[in-house]
């Protein structure tokens, strides 16, 4: 799986099902990349490439803003999963 976060991309090997949305970043991934977590303002900071990256919280409001995206992709995911079955119905009664 890759993950990619604005300039931070990096291919992480799991073993869970998950959905596009779900990131598992934990202690594992924390010690190989000798992290600093910030507990005042939960930022997490790291060297990637030679380049320091921080991952910043979302605020409440952008995390509304990506769940309403993830849920309408989820819909239209559900709908175009449904067309399938349904053709591929209609072909077989045929």
């Amino acid at each position: 799986m890759l993950i990619s976060i604005e300039k931070y991309e990096e291919k992480v090997i799991c073993d869970v099902p998950m959905e596009a949305g779900h990131i598992l970043l934990g202690r594992p991934w924390e010690f190989n990349k000798h992290t600093l977590h910030d507990d005042l303002t939960n930022k997490i900071s790291f060297l990637h490439k030679g380049k320091k990256i921080i991952l910043c919280p979302l605020t409440p409001q952008q995390v509304r803003e990506k769940q309403g995206v993830l849920k309408k992709k989820k819909l239209e995911y559900g709908k175009r999963k449904e067309k399938k079955i349904k053709s591929k119905t209609l072909i077989q009664i045929k």
